[in-house]
């Protein structure tokens, strides 16, 4: 059913409120929601990855390529181009691959000896359609790799300071035409993917377990059981010379001291949820603050494994994590009951029957002038040729991306 015709108070809710479903597809150890929503990619313990339909929750799709436990999986999409979206997953194996949703074979396979942690994909040219035009920054063992056109390039840090954990970087976000990165040592370091090299190195923390950053909020998960939340909003204005963090907020559950293992923030920048690590057996909740106020707004039941990877689609307003120790896929969302009666507004849903009044106008013949003036009120103009810029919960309305579906 159309949204714009369910409960208008659940289809503008801004998190999910309760665990509705779960997906047993394999031992899953990667998640990631396709821009548009309508598709999770899911990485397995034996290397394969399984496109799987978030509105029927079958699987359509299998690519196979790697050989060891997938590590991460990121979707490839651009609006301003016309072209099939893609998938970049990256294994134990030393296997990044970018993967061909149309057709269900790589486009490029690249090996870094040692091992890839966190691989970040940035367009570089909105205007040439082409698949050629994007930068794919690998944070490998051994350094920082950029690959363009199939050709894999070391970024160069001309630093000659100390051992910051370059050999450990452990993720990656875009920001601009900027790409962050972090080191399990607690630095941050801005990198030119054009030029490929290292800008600017910032201490955040004394370990850094991961971050994740949207619109003009980055937030830390730290060693500490502390997740700190900084406004880079300035960054925007001011050279990169004289960048710098602004603490903003701190959450941390003070009381059971839990140390944080996945962190992730909405696509508007106003909601962050975070799992947590083993706490004596019981189950493991998905704590939600708001990042205005900084205050915890929801508390969502969890199962009794530890959630390895978490994704956040604000358009179905739906949180996915999998579990640790069983690979399942759990999907916390909005419970959405039919209200049929939308269809027809003039009528409305009963529990039991009721006797009919008649209105002492209903049947009552109008005039000429009357009639004219309650037709001019009940005419309500209906574009049918250009389509709405936004959906009933006010997001920008993105291409689709259509998958070939795999029968075999």
């Amino acid at each position: 059913m159309n949204l714009s015709l369910h409960d208008p108070v659940v289809i503008t809710a801004d998190y999910p409120s309760k665990l509705t479903t779960s997906l047993s597809y394999g031992h899953s150890c990667a998640l990631a929601i396709s821009p548009c929503g309508h598709y999770i990619a899911s990485g397995l313990l034996d290397g394969t990855v399984l496109i799987i339909d978030s509105w029927t929750h079958n699987v359509i799709s299998i690519l196979r390529g790697h050989q060891r436990p997938v590590i991460g999986l990121k979707w490839i999409y651009s609006e301003s181009q016309n072209l099939k979206a893609s998938l970049v997953s990256w294994a134990k194996d030393w296997k990044v691959i970018r993967w061909c949703l149309d057709t269900q074979d790589p486009l490029s396979i690249n090996k870094y000896v040692g091992g890839v942690n966190s691989v970040e994909v940035i367009e570089i040219n909105c205007e040439i359609k082409s698949d050629n035009d994007w930068l794919t920054l690998v944070c490998a063992n051994d350094g920082l790799h950029i690959i363009k056109d199939g050709e894999s390039k070391l970024v160069e840090d001309n630093s000659d300071e100390e051992n910051r954990g370059s050999g450990n970087l452990i993720h990656s976000k875009s920001f601009e035409s900027f790409i962050i990165v972090g080191t399990s040592k607690g630095w941050i370091c801005i990198i030119d993917p054009f030029k490929g090299v290292i800008l600017k190195w910032i201490k955040v923390c004394t370990g850094l377990k991961g971050f994740d950053l949207m619109e003009d909020r980055i937030v830390v998960n730290s060693s500490d059981r502390v997740i700190r939340q900084y406004n880079i909003q300035q960054w925007k204005s001011l050279p990169i010379e004289q960048w710098s963090l602004k603490l903003e907020h701190k959450y941390q559950d003070v009381v059971n001291q839990v140390q944080w293992y996945t962190v992730k923030i909405d696509s508007t920048g106003e909601y962050l949820c975070a799992t947590t690590q083993s706490s004596g057996g019981s189950n493991h909740d998905l704590y939600i603050w708001e990042t205005g106020m900084g205050s915890l707004v929801q508390i969502l039941e969890g199962p009794q494994e530890e959630l390895f990877d978490v994704d956040w689609c604000g358009r179905r307003c739906e949180i996915i994590a999998n579990g640790y120790d069983t690979g399942t896929i759990y999907l916390w969302g909005v419970q959405i009951d039919p209200k049929w009666s939308a269809l027809a507004p003039d009528f409305e849903e009963i529990e039991q029957n009721v006797q009919y009044q008649e209105k002492e106008d209903e049947f009552d013949f109008l005039g000429e002038v009357e009639k004219g003036e309650v037709e001019d009120d009940e005419m309500i103009v209906v574009d049918v040729k250009n389509r709405e810029l936004k959906d009933a919960r006010g997001y920008k309305f993105i291409k689709g991306v259509k998958i070939n579906v795999d029968l075999s």
